[in-house]
């Protein structure tokens, strides 16, 4: 087996990271990295944190290091390195051509949104354009942001969350190319691991398109209920059903199905194999 024969890849928030309503199993992190130990696995963190936020995160919950970080909600691309952090500059030539030379704050002018407010500057990248509202006004403010961007032939995506704790609705615009499951295909593909091989674990809105993916994928089971009906129905509509899984908890291991518990049972589901690592 050689260092490169899995790529696992979770989201960190309210999955990897237990900074949810639920509780956490004791053992979840523990046998998590347990896992993650293993000389014949690439560990990919996928967060909408930027690089610094996803560095803090690893620090404040002594997180295993991971070899590769997706941060920007997938709009940047980061490799492991002696020398510390290196961005993707092919993913980032990639996606920027979608906005043919333009910024975040050049679609913001254009946009104009009324029901959205932009999140703090630093949340704002090069490729990532950041709004707020309350969460019953998402799904309505998405829809107009959409049809404009379309209108004037930007091809951009919106990628939209509820985040629970605060009752708040997240709104991320990037290059359409741009995404957590973009940039997993492209990772995966630039380490020739098979979709077979490939794992992502999510939790939220901005993650169904990730958990719908031609690889695997577990919903942990602190999603909500309307992610938990919105991601199965996008794997099931797109064909990739059986790649798609819902944790529910493995009460012979201590563990409920929350946060990391969740990815640990995913990953005993899609890699049996793995069992005897624990």
């Amino acid at each position: 087996m050689t260092r490169s024969s899995y790529l696992v890849c979770t989201d960190l928030d309210r999955t990897l990271i237990p900074n949810g309503l639920q509780e956490e199993s004791a053992l979840a992190r523990p046998l998590f990295e347990r896992l993650m130990n293993s000389e014949d696995i690439t560990l990919a963190y996928v967060s909408g944190r930027d690089l610094g936020l996803v560095e803090q995160a690893i620090e404040e919950w002594s997180l295993p290091t991971p070899d590769y970080i997706i941060a920007d909600v997938g709009s940047s691309l980061y490799r492991n390195t002696r020398q510390g952090w290196h961005m993707d500059s092919n993913w980032s030539t990639h996606i920027g051509e979608d906005w043919s030379g333009l910024t975040a704050a050049d679609l913001h002018a254009l946009l104009n949104p009324e029901a959205l407010t932009l999140q703090d500057a630093d949340r704002q990248k090069a490729f990532k354009l950041c709004y707020e509202t309350r969460a019953e006004q998402l799904e309505t403010a998405t829809q107009k942001v959409q049809k404009t961007l379309d209108a004037k032939a930007i091809k951009a995506r919106c990628i939209s969350s509820i985040d629970e704790t605060e009752n708040l609705g997240l709104l991320d615009i990037l290059p359409l190319r741009a995404g957590k499951r973009q940039a997993i295909l492209f990772l995966s593909e630039q380490l020739d691991i098979p979709h077979a091989r490939t794992h992502f674990s999510g939790d939220s809105g901005n993650d169904i398109d990730a958990l719908a993916a031609p690889f695997n994928g577990t919903l942990v089971a602190n999603a909500t209920a309307p992610v938990r009906v919105n991601a199965f129905d996008a794997a099931k509509q797109e064909g990739h059903a059986s790649q798609f899984y819902q944790a529910r908890g493995l009460p012979e291991l201590e563990l409920n199905g929350h946060y990391a518990a969740g990815i640990v049972e995913g990953l005993l589901h899609f890699f049996p194999e793995f069992s005897k690592r624990l």
